[in-house]
């Protein structure tokens, strides 16, 4: 009998600890999720020819929650077209990415990783390829970048500290 009142000693008290860890995660903000899509053109003056552009954006994405209901972090998956047109010769260049944006909304990092860059053009195939990570702080200042583009593997880097 005493065995058995030592061992429910410990078990109780984890037991209290468990259903009180559990009901505050149960009680904890679930994620949102989002979507959005959205199209703008323009026009760059490329100083012989302009480029006239279409582009295109899909989001979706979810945003995440501290224990306290505050939002803490944001996950978006994006799908970007675009579509440029050379007013001089008229060659239209096809763009196509995907890539994750996690926004950590304490300090304002981003993290962009995927196919960030690419670009086709007719006849040619692939003329752009750049996929990788890069990392920027809340000002967007570049923290690290580990990219590869058309092939050639662009090292890992930290820019030097600034003064």
């Amino acid at each position: 009998m005493a065995r058995r009142a030592r061992s429910l000693f410990f078990v109780v008290p984890i037991a209290v600890f468990a259903v009180a860890v559990g009901a505050g995660r149960a009680a904890a903000t679930p994620p949102t999720s989002h979507h959005s899509t959205f199209r703008f053109s323009g026009k760059i003056d490329c100083r012989s020819f302009a480029d006239r552009f279409v582009d295109r954006y899909w989001i979706d994405g979810k945003t995440y929650f501290g224990r306290s209901g505050k939002a803490i972090r944001t996950i978006d998956h994006v799908r970007h077209t675009s579509s440029d047109r050379n007013s001089k010769t008229g060659l239209v260049l096809h763009q196509h990415d995907r890539y994750k944006i996690v926004t950590d909304l304490r300090t304002g990092e981003l993290r962009v990783s995927g196919g960030l860059f690419r670009i086709n053009r007719p006849g040619r195939g692939m003329v752009i390829h750049d996929v990788g990570r890069v990392v920027m702080d809340k000002n967007q200042n570049l923290i690290f970048m580990d990219r590869v583009l058309l092939g050639h593997r662009i090292a890992p880097s930290v820019p030097p500290a600034r003064h």
